[in-house]
Formats: C-alpha cells, structure tokens, sequence
C-alpha cells in the first residue's frame, strides 16, 4: 500500500497551541491519509524552531524522497516545512518536481498540481505570504520578549521566555523554578570536575544513573553538552539574554541559583588550562 509521508512540527514557542500542536496535526494527517487511499506514516519532527535548528525529520524525509521510498507529502500547512520562500521553492524544484513526489496541504488535503500553471503560481504566491506571516510572528514574539524582559530586570523576576529549560531548572508559572531531581546532578557536574575527573567519567556515571539529558534521542549524554554546562553562568543565579533586534543588547536578571560564582570561577579556570 501506499504512504502518505505526514510531516508535522511546532515551533518551541508555539508547542502549547492546541490549534498547532503536533497531536492535532498528527490526527489531521491520519484523516486526510484515509481520505486519499494512502497509509498514514507520520514524520514527526517534535518542537524544532524552523530558523535556529538543525530538523533531523525533514533531512530524513529528503533522503527517502531521493531514494524513491517517498512518493506523497503531507504538511498542515507550509510553514511547518519551509522557513521561507527561498525554501519552499528548492523543494519544489530539488525534490518534488524531480523525483514525482505528490504534495498535499491543510485539513483537507488539498492537491499541489506542479503540472498546472495555475496552480504554480498560486503554490508561489502562498509561499511568499507565509514567509512575511513568519516574519511577523518573529517580529511579534521579539517584541513580547523585549517587554517581558525589560519587566525582569525591573521587578527583579526570574521571567521565563519559553523553550526547553536548561537542565537542573523548570518552568513553573512562567518563571524559573528548581528541579530538585535534577540540581544534584549539576553539583554533581561541577564538583566532580572541580576535583580532577574527565568529562568522559562523568558523562558515564551521568548515564550508568539513567540520569536524562535534554533534547537526546538517545538518552544518552554528550560530552559537549556536559561542557557547554560547565560554561553557563545562569547556575550562579544570574541569567543573560542577547537581543538581536536590540543590536544584541543583553539584560540580565537573577534566578534561583545552584552553585556559587567562586566555583563557576575555579572551573573556568581548570576549564581553560585543561583547553
């Protein structure tokens, strides 16, 4: 029988949206597979920005497209697979066009007939609209986020912006909160490399304890992540953010701390020589 490949994906500030999230779309898929014959075969790319993040799912789904294993694409709508027009049209022209793959859009399911002139225009037309659309989202959300931080450093709250929380903290009422289960590990983190261990044995104890990274397939810890922690400042209690709106401007604002500024400070050292 034949797939119907349903792609689905939100943005990291958008996953809490009933009217995109990924089990809506998912479900969508499912109707519009049974409705065109096909089996239902979901390519879920999970809470993966567009413009920031690498999209394992979509890289994978091109792969199978040149194989041929891939005949007939799903998306809800065209956001969720392209970042803009430039995109939508190299993979009309690079993947759907060259390898006779089918595209098919919205709850219904509608046809994308590269054939008719008609229908090409329009698939440009409505490429371009969604790109400003996704523009004007980003110009939106930079906006809240400037105010919502400008409001922090004002009345000296720990604002959360959204996102995966760093390790070791939660977001509980859109503020920074502890993970208790998770603040032993980070102490556990620093004071193990404080006191002369390597990254490696760390990272293998982190995963003999079944202790769970964020955002790994595996499960497993890699040890850039364990390095890029050690760097990170906001477990001193003092978290920074970078505009780039605001020409990189950076406001900064405290949040329930870990570990002491004097041992982020060793470690950088130790961090530096053992570099």
């Amino acid at each position: 029988m034949k797939y119907l490949d349903c792609y689905t994906r939100v943005s990291t500030a958008e996953q809490k949206k009933s009217g995109n999230s990924l089990v809506v779309q998912r479900d969508i898929g499912k109707k519009v597979a049974k409705k065109l014959g096909l089996k239902f075969r979901h390519r879920d790319e999970g809470a993966r920005s567009s413009t920031i993040h690498y999209r394992d799912i979509l890289e994978e789904l091109k792969d199978d497209i040149e194989s041929g294993t891939v005949k007939h694409v799903w998306c809800l709508d065209r956001s969720r697979l392209f970042r803009d027009m430039t995109d939508a049209l190299l993979f009309r022209r690079d993947y759907l066009e060259k390898h006779g793959v089918q595209l098919y859009e919205g709850e219904l399911g509608r046809h994308i007939d590269f054939d008719d002139k008609d229908s090409l225009f329009i698939y440009d037309i409505i490429s371009r609209v969604e790109q400003r659309e996704n523009e004007r989202r980003s110009d939106r959300s930079q906006r809240g986020k400037i105010a919502r931080l400008k409001k922090a450093v004002a009345t000296n709250k720990s604002v959360y912006l959204g996102g995966s929380a760093l390790f070791g903290y939660k977001n509980e009422n859109k503020e920074w909160k502890l993970n208790n289960d998770e603040v032993k590990w980070v102490r556990f983190l620093f004071d193990s490399y404080e006191n002369g261990k390597s990254l490696l044995d760390i990272k293998k104890e982190l995963d003999n304890s079944d202790v769970q990274p964020r955002r790994s397939k595996s499960g497993l810890w890699v040890l850039a992540t364990l390095h890029k922690m050690l760097r990170n400042k906001t477990y001193t209690g003092i978290h920074s953010v970078k505009v780039k709106k605001l020409n990189n401007k950076e406001f900064s604002f405290k949040v329930p701390k870990i570990i002491t500024i004097s041992q982020f400070n060793r470690v950088q050292k130790i961090l530096d020589f053992n570099q």
